[in-house]
């Protein structure tokens, strides 16, 4: 509760340490807190600028640049941080959130299906296209991301929950039948690994 005390303690750290980035990410999330959005912007580019490889920084001020809807900001500094590694897949994935906010979805599902490729098991790209495809009824795309998850993690309620979706707008109800009957034995698995 002692805002001020607290901000000067992190603005004595940086004085003395210009790289420390934990306490410029502090500095600009307590700045963005209280609503002085230029001084939160300017330490978090500090931070990130104080080390490029943390993740949180990056992610932070891209969902600031998001909320503001400064889409053009966002897309530079997630590829700005990309390095070609598997960490590149959760930047991928907010890289496509910025395009799909540009009304841009050719870019944010060849962004997405980047991350998959960077990161196969990282289920949140998958969970985003087949969104995507549901909401362009294309549904043959949205089965084809659920079916990927269950691969990857065939316990995957969510993912299941999703194919039985599909399967009821389709009319198939045999289909529909046998992907309850794996939720449940999935459940009743589950249920029994937590006991």
């Amino acid at each position: 509760g002692e805002y001020d005390r607290g901000m000067k303690a992190l603005e004595t750290a940086t004085d003395i340490d210009p790289t420390l980035a934990d306490a410029y990410l502090k500095r600009g999330v307590f700045h963005l807190a209280k609503g002085e959005k230029n001084l939160g912007e300017v330490d978090l580019l500090k931070a990130i600028e104080a080390a490029p490889e943390v993740m949180s920084s990056r992610l932070m001020l891209v969902t600031y640049y998001l909320r503001q809807k400064n889409y053009s900001s966002a897309i530079k500094l997630l590829k700005d941080g990309m390095v070609g590694g598997p960490a590149d897949a959760l930047l991928n994935n907010y890289l496509a959130a910025a395009y799909f906010s540009q009304k841009n979805p050719d870019a944010a599902v060849l962004a997405l299906n980047q991350s998959k490729q960077l990161k196969p098991d990282y289920l949140t790209p998958y969970f985003n296209l087949a969104s995507y495809y549901v909401s362009q009824s294309d549904y043959i795309k949205a089965l084809a991301e659920y079916q990927q998850i269950l691969v990857v993690d065939p316990n995957n309620i969510k993912a299941l929950l999703g194919v039985a979706a599909l399967n009821s707008m389709q009319g198939e109800e045999d289909k529909l039948a046998a992907t309850m009957q794996k939720i449940e034995a999935t459940e009743t698995e589950l249920s029994l690994i937590h006991i």
